[in-house]
């Protein structure tokens, strides 16, 4: 009994710290440990997500571009801060640049990338050049890749506690390919350097700000 419970033990133990950065799989097995089973289940299909997504994007959209919309009122958008200074094209990055960005991302590996973003850190040494032509091309060019343009979007609810069955409910998440969350990086430092530097920030913004 005590092997038995000694294995069961080792078992549950790597299979935890295997799966440490995928927290919806460890959830799902303390759920399974405890007898619990998730409470969270719908009875909506993708489409259903799909739709509701795309009607929330259209209506934020309107209301930048409708009749509306601060700009389409006639009047004069209020805290605009007036400059001279732009951002015409992005800067390529150095090999050093690109390795903090690696030693920084988080191993969350996305279905869609080739290999597991932890196997891929490993590989870096050898995938470096490669992976540091295709995101200076990227940057240089202003183009984002179109193998880069795909993600899993998976429905989550906004608290755990609301009712699964009510649509508006649910947030969309992005599960991203690994070389888009380089690329994204690259590009958020740059941006945010430019307004930084120009001092472009809202200075009433505290939030959302990289």
């Amino acid at each position: 009994k005590r092997a038995l419970s000694a294995a069961r033990t080792a078992y549950f133990s790597h299979l935890i710290n295997s799966n440490i950065n995928n927290p919806r799989f460890l959830f799902d097995t303390v759920a399974k440990l405890t007898q619990n089973t998730p409470a969270n289940t719908s009875s909506f299909c993708a489409n259903d997500f799909l739709n509701s997504f795309t009607n929330k994007l259209d209506s934020i959209r309107d209301k930048f571009t409708g009749p509306h919309s601060p700009q389409g009122d006639g009047h004069e958008l209020s805290g605009i801060v007036q400059t001279n200074c732009s951002l015409s094209e992005f800067e390529i990055i150095s090999p050093e640049t690109l390795i903090s960005l690696v030693t920084a991302s988080k191993p969350t590996t996305c279905i869609l990338d080739p290999i597991p973003s932890n196997f891929f850190k490993e590989l870096f040494p050898v995938l470096s050049s490669s992976v540091l032509h295709i995101i200076n091309m990227s940057l240089s060019v202003g183009s984002v890749p179109s193998a880069f343009k795909t993600a899993i979007v998976k429905p989550l609810l906004k608290k755990h506690n609301t009712d699964p069955q009510i649509l508006n409910n649910y947030s969309p998440i992005s599960n991203l390919p690994f070389m888009l969350i380089l690329l994204e990086r690259a590009v958020a430092n740059q941006l945010t350097d430019h307004l930084s530097n120009n001092n472009l920030f809202d200075k009433f913004q505290s939030g959302f700000r990289s």
